[in-house]
């Protein structure tokens, strides 16, 4: 996860100097532009979606939902750049025209994929505590009561 955020990261920064170029004057190319920083995009949520899933590995925190909503958006932003790619190929190369759209197409299945993770991950229902649980929160929360109803009393309890 550490080298593919890595790896991530190292792309967009490219694709931003990229971006420099192509979307600047003299040599302003709008294809060239809008598909830089949609690649950018794609890389930047790919990583967010890497270290959500990190946090789980490494940390025990749950961020599935998080991880698969995140991967969703990357594959948007690479089935746009695709798409932009083929905008200009399929004037001048047929052969790449079909590789850019059937590219575009499996990141609209990795898309779908995305999704299917996400409504199972991200609609399990929360834990419901048994009731002998509630009642042992409830009364743990007034045993720090002070005998005038307060939680805080200006006297010393060490005492």
């Amino acid at each position: 996860m550490v080298m593919e955020s890595l790896t991530n990261t190292l792309d967009a920064v490219y694709d931003i100097a990229q971006a420099a170029a192509d979307c600047t004057m003299p040599g302003l190319s709008e294809a060239s532009c809008a598909s830089d920083l949609t690649n950018m995009m794609s890389h930047w949520f790919s990583m967010g979606s890497n270290v959500c899933t990190a946090t789980l590995v490494c940390g025990d925190l749950d961020n599935v939902c998080s991880a698969a909503v995140t991967k969703s958006i990357a594959h948007v932003a690479s089935v746009a750049e695709n798409l932009i790619a083929s905008a200009s190929d399929c004037i001048s190369d047929p052969f790449i025209c079909i590789f850019d759209i059937i590219t575009a197409i499996d990141g609209v299945n990795g898309l779908v994929g995305d999704f299917m993770v996400a409504l199972q991950v991200c609609n399990e229902r929360g834990h419901l505590p048994h009731p002998l649980e509630v009642d042992f929160f409830i009364n743990s929360q007034f045993m720090d009561i002070s005998d005038d109803g307060r939680r805080l009393s200006a006297r010393d309890r060490s005492a």
